[in-house]
């Protein structure tokens, strides 16, 4: 990723990354979540 963007680009990409986790965190957590909190108390 170049860095000669500007912090404007970056921010951008870092939102997207962080959205993209939190959603791939909630997909998982709907399929596995309720598993999980049951296996682990």
């Amino acid at each position: 990723m170049p860095r000669d963007l500007g912090p404007g680009t970056e921010f951008c990409m870092g939102s997207l990354a962080s959205l993209a986790t939190k959603s791939m965190g909630v997909l998982f957590a709907a399929d596995h979540g309720t598993e999980a909190q049951q296996g682990n108390g």
